[in-house]
């Protein structure tokens, strides 16, 4: 239960690249001490796996514990991604429980797998995409994970650092899109039908109409 199954890797995964201008870390090098660069690569990730069948036991332990009235309909709703923690040699995991959202915005739980057992880090209400950005620093002296990004609605946030002694969690403005949705694949084009004979297609022009 240790691995990491390598189709929920971010390398794996269709993701959108995009540039984005990272105000948060401005507002955390003013409020901590945080030494960043303002400008960083992200990765948009949305949040729609299904639970791999390795971790529904122990999912479903901890959703008995913070869901109890419904844990069952939740665990059957269940998107996840996973992926390995580098500050701390644990497999870690988000989920969001798509039943009894608030609009967009559903429970969404990280927490890491130890031993088979999944603890919980944290809990927030999020939207349905994540952003993972590429850039790791110093907080309070402390090497820390890249940060994770949420969105909690009108382009508002809550970041997420991982450091050797746990979670640091700020909010932040601006730093989301609103209500980001996966964009809708190109159409593609009809193909063209192949008739052996005239006869054939005349009798596809008239099966459609257009002949009498």
């Amino acid at each position: 239960m240790g691995s990491v199954s390598a189709n929920y890797l971010l390398a794996d995964r269709n993701v959108c690249l995009l540039r984005t201008f990272l105000t948060t870390f401005i507002a955390l090098s003013f409020a901590t001490g945080l030494s960043t660069s303002a400008w960083g690569l992200a990765i948009m990730q949305w949040i729609e796996n299904p639970l791999p069948v390795e971790y529904r036991g122990a999912a479903a332990e901890l959703l008995r514990r913070v869901r109890p009235q419904d844990a069952e309909q939740a665990l059957g709703s269940v998107k996840a991604i996973l992926w390995q923690g580098q500050t701390r040699a644990n497999v870690y995991i988000l989920m969001r429980v798509e039943a009894g959202c608030r609009d967009y915005y559903c429970m969404t739980l990280v927490g890491h797998i130890s031993d088979r057992v999944m603890h919980l880090d944290f809990v927030l209400e999020a939207g349905s995409a994540v952003h993972f950005t590429d850039v790791s620093h110093e907080f309070w002296g402390m090497k820390t994970d890249p940060p994770l990004i949420f969105e909690t609605g009108n382009h508002a946030g809550l970041v997420a650092v991982l450091g050797p002694q746990g979670w640091v969690l700020t909010a932040c403005a601006n730093c989301t899109s609103s209500r980001a949705q996966r964009p809708l694949p190109e159409p593609r084009p009809s193909p063209v039908p192949k008739f052996d004979t005239f006869e054939h297609f005349r009798r596809a022009l008239k099966e459609k109409g257009f002949s009498q």
